[in-house]
């Protein structure tokens, strides 16, 4: 979805609480499932398109959500796993 939005010229700031991305895929899947270099890869495509990744970053902890809505025109929120 961010690929397609970001075609249209719209700037995206991705926050993870995790020291890297990819959520279950980086963290509950092991590598001799899942190559990680994949994953490597997708960031930096995504990082030479102009997304920007926040990393270890809370929200509730290190940002407030207010915090956001006021800094971004839009704000959306795709939880993941938790725990």
């Amino acid at each position: 979805m961010l690929i397609f939005w970001r075609a249209r010229e719209f700037r995206f700031d991705v926050f993870d609480r995790h020291p890297e991305i990819g959520g279950m895929l980086t963290f509950g899947i092991p590598p001799f499932k899942l190559d990680k270099t994949v994953l490597s890869q997708r960031r930096e495509i995504f990082t030479a398109m102009g997304i920007d990744f926040h990393l270890n970053c809370e929200i509730g902890r290190d940002i407030t959500f207010s915090d956001l809505t006021s800094e971004y025109d839009a704000v959306s929120s795709a939880w993941g796993l938790t725990g």
